[in-house]
């Protein structure tokens, strides 16, 4: 599980959605969805990074 939450879910929360964003005309002052996208990953990824660090340390 830590494995799936610390590499598969992060994978997927920045590279799955890419391809949609990138083709949008949506902006938030100027700056492409997309780009939002990949900086809001940034926490979440830690996030997800954090999780599977306490879950090892707990199967350990």
């Amino acid at each position: 599980m830590p494995l799936i939450i610390g590499l598969l879910l992060p994978f997927l929360l920045v590279l799955g959605p890419v391809p949609f964003l990138y083709g949008a005309s949506w902006r938030l002052e100027g700056i492409p969805m997309a780009v939002i996208w990949l900086f809001a990953c940034i926490p979440l990824i830690a996030f997800c990074l954090l999780i599977a660090s306490r879950l090892t340390d707990e199967d350990a």
